[in-house]
């Protein structure tokens, strides 16, 4: 009993020196945000499904946990929280690419910056992104640019065809993530 005991106190004794941290993989928000006419206005929205993967889950710094996560998303879940826009996109946009899949993976990570490697249109890009914690949550923020990609004949059919674009988008789009994690892994 009494090496039960004394097991016990030298696993929880271990485990508080080295705390971990855990991601909340079903939880994250990928989001992005493209700009329309001169004005430069703004135009939302997220993935309605994700795929999120983390290698190391269990790894001792939440720079080491973030390093080797990806996420793979469907330009068929979008959603920019208007059902208009999401069939604008879908239609003049998404159908104008050569792939509907989207992955982004981690390749490395500090205190504040990650470098993510990001494969959209078929064309690869690593693509710094910078974070921070706020609360029990990651959030990250990037911004890609249409000609790496090879989106912008695809833009460009949209802000054609859809009248409120005045014929006129911007090449930068943001993208973000937000990601609920605890230091307190199960």
């Amino acid at each position: 009993m009494k090496k039960i005991i004394l097991a016990s106190l030298m696993a929880l004794s271990f485990s508080s020196l080295n705390a971990k941290e855990c991601f909340n993989s079903d939880s994250i928000d990928v989001k992005w945000i493209s700009y329309k006419t001169m004005a430069k206005i703004g135009v939302g929205g997220n993935f309605s499904k994700t795929d999120l993967s983390v290698t190391n889950a269990n790894a001792s710094t939440l720079a080491k946990m973030l390093e080797g996560s990806s996420v793979k998303l469907s330009l068929g879940n979008i959603d920019a929280h208007l059902a208009l826009k999401n069939q604008n996109i879908a239609k003049f946009f998404t159908a104008n690419l050569s792939t509907k899949k989207i992955t982004a993976k981690i390749i490395s990570a500090n205190a504040k910056k990650l470098l993510v490697s990001i494969t959209l249109n078929g064309k690869t890009q690593n693509i710094p992104m910078s974070y921070k914690t706020k609360g029990s949550h990651i959030l990250a923020t990037g911004v890609i640019d249409a000609i790496d990609f090879d989106l912008v004949p695809a833009l460009r059919t949209l802000n054609k065809n859809v009248a409120g674009h005045k014929n006129k988008g911007w090449n930068d789009i943001s993208i973000a993530f937000d990601m609920p994690y605890t230091t307190t892994c199960k």
